[in-house]
């Protein structure tokens, strides 16, 4: 799976920082966002219309990324 993240963007560098910090483990099963993401999160919630507090699967998060663009 490919996704393009837009590196010219502080909200794409931050969502790429916090998709590096993840446990690969955790690429498919529930993830919940630990408070030091938050504001990351929120930032990205923003800019990609997505909800990382509702404790969405990182391929659920990715695909909503996706239909965004």
């Amino acid at each position: 799976m490919t996704i393009h993240i837009d590196l010219e963007n502080p909200k794409g560098i931050a969502l790429l920082e916090y998709l590096r910090s993840l446990d690969y483990v955790t690429i498919d099963s529930e993830y919940e966002i630990p408070e030091s993401h938050k504001a990351e999160a929120m930032e990205a919630k923003a800019e990609y219309d997505i909800n990382p507090s509702q404790g969405k699967t990182i391929k659920e998060t990715i695909e909503a990324i996706k239909k965004a663009k």
